[in-house]
């Protein structure tokens, strides 16, 4: 807990930035370099062998262009994700001092009144529930600070290692415009049976960037999620239906083109000549035992 309390994503961003200028100088340079070969009219064994060093010298630019605009992604990345995971903490810490506990170096929460002597306005009840709402955000906190750790030094570790090919691209450039394709760092799956307080735990966990990209990219994790705010979960709700109206009309056509080949499998039964008109009906005839799912903007 005081380790993360203690990263200072104003240092990252700094260095963001020092990464993206010298990545700009590394992709100008690199292009012009890139020019310099062939040159007209120079042939023979000097003129191939300069070629030869020439085109991996690009290739080790191009590693190099494409590694540091991961890392340059992954930095800017993590510095919003630890201002998310230092908040979430701070709004823990709040809430628990409304109640009468602190929380240690450790993540431990503490009671301020451990003889039962809290103040009568503090009702005993309510002070149980805070205890256990800080417990589990400081949990998710602690959870998504591990990923962001993890993540970023397996990412300046590949750089390191050179690990980031990006093939035979045309340019420097397009190297360090490739490069931005990567993922960077993951966001993590909401706690596996999450109950509401840790499910809120996690949300608030996360940067707004990383709450923009699970609603853009996983509305399906947020919708049914008790613990977060209904204006998340019904925007959630709402970016689904059309993958969900889609799954319906191909389940529509799935089975119109199965009553469509009834005809032909009860050729051989004339008595059985009016099963396709029967199908039919059942499909346009509403059941009014299964009602049709509506998406509940608060669920």
């Amino acid at each position: 807990m005081s380790d993360v309390k203690r990263w200072n994503a104003g240092q990252l961003d700094q260095i963001f930035q020092t990464v993206q200028q010298r990545l700009q100088v590394l992709t100008h340079s690199g292009d012009d370099f890139g020019k310099v070969i062939p040159i007209e009219g120079w042939e023979g064994p000097a003129a191939d062998t300069a070629g030869s060093a020439h085109k991996s010298l690009m290739s080790r630019l191009d590693k190099l262009a494409a590694g540091a605009s991961i890392v340059h992604k992954a930095i800017g990345q993590a510095a919003d994700a630890i201002t998310g995971v230092q908040h979430a903490i701070t709004n823990a810490e709040e809430l628990a001092g409304r109640y009468g506990y602190q929380i240690a170096d450790n993540g431990a929460v503490t009671d301020r009144y451990p003889d039962c002597k809290a103040p009568p306005e503090l009702n005993p009840d309510d002070r149980a529930r805070a205890r256990t709402e800080v417990a589990d955000a400081l949990a998710q906190a602690l959870r998504t600070a591990d990923d962001i750790d993890n993540d970023l030094a397996s990412i300046l570790g590949r750089a390191e290692r050179g690990e980031f090919d990006t093939g035979n691209e045309t340019s420097v450039s397009a190297a360090a415009a490739d490069g931005t394709k990567d993922p960077g760092l993951t966001l993590l799956e909401p706690p596996n049976n999450g109950n509401p307080t840790q499910n809120a735990g996690w949300w608030n966990s996360l940067s707004p960037a990383g709450q923009a990209i699970l609603l853009r990219d996983h509305p399906d994790w947020l919708g049914n999620l008790d613990g977060l705010p209904g204006s998340v979960r019904s925007q959630a709700n709402i970016a689904r239906l059309p993958a969900e109206r889609a799954d319906i009309q191909r389940q529509l056509t799935e089975a119109q083109s199965f009553v469509d080949q009834v005809p032909r499998r009860l050729s051989r039964c004339p008595e059985s000549a009016a099963a396709p008109d029967r199908a039919r009906a059942l499909l346009r005839k509403p059941d009014h035992r299964h009602r049709s799912a509506t998406v509940d903007p608060g669920s």
